[in-house]
């Protein structure tokens, strides 16, 4: 059986600050909504770049790629990993070079997984693919990097909260103010 994990990354640069949230989402169809995801593995940092999201998105589905194939422990399995970075994308599969120090971290973190798998760490070896994916097409992962990162979580929290028409603050207001509503009549 396949299995699609999907990994995105969100950066908020900020001068005083910044924040990195990352996800991966588990799925057994390509572009999952997001009542269709098996599992999520997330989280974020306070310091990063979009490249540094993107990595540590692909190194939580690693991670979670692991977790649940070590539970499942069926020989046959198959994953494909998919992220909107290309630079990432073509740097784990070998196609670009790393050469951002502050990634080279993370790479080496990316290879040290990668020998896991291909040795079956205590079962079976696992077998998988990175491909690069449009944005549009990474949809639920991208959805859940954003609600994991500090500054995007609040503003979303923001824009979910009913919005309050002119009139109906101005009701309010003289409520407030008189606590007698006047006759809208």
């Amino acid at each position: 059986m396949t299995f699609y994990i999907h990994c995105d990354g969100s950066c908020y640069n900020h001068p005083d600050h910044n924040t990195v949230g990352y996800a991966a989402v588990l799925s057994e169809v390509v572009d999952p909504l997001m009542t269709e995801v098996l599992r999520t593995k997330t989280g974020w940092e306070r310091e990063g770049t979009n490249n540094t999201a993107e990595w540590l998105a692909l190194l939580a589905g690693m991670e979670l790629m692991m977790e649940y194939d070590k539970e499942k422990n069926i020989m046959y399995d198959h994953y494909v990993i998919f992220t909107d970075s290309q630079l990432i994308a073509g740097q784990a599969n070998g196609e670009m070079r790393v050469r951002d120090r502050n990634l080279m971290g993370y790479y080496a973190e990316y290879l040290a997984l990668e020998k896991q798998t291909n040795s079956g760490a205590g079962h079976y070896p696992i077998c998988f693919d990175i491909k690069w994916i449009s944005r549009r097409q990474n949809r639920a992962a991208d959805a859940y990097s954003k609600l994991v990162n500090p500054y995007f979580k609040e503003k979303i929290k923001n824009e979910l909260r009913p919005k309050q028409s002119t009139s109906e603050v101005q009701d309010i207001r003289e409520f407030q103010g008189t606590h007698v509503r006047k006759n809208q009549g």
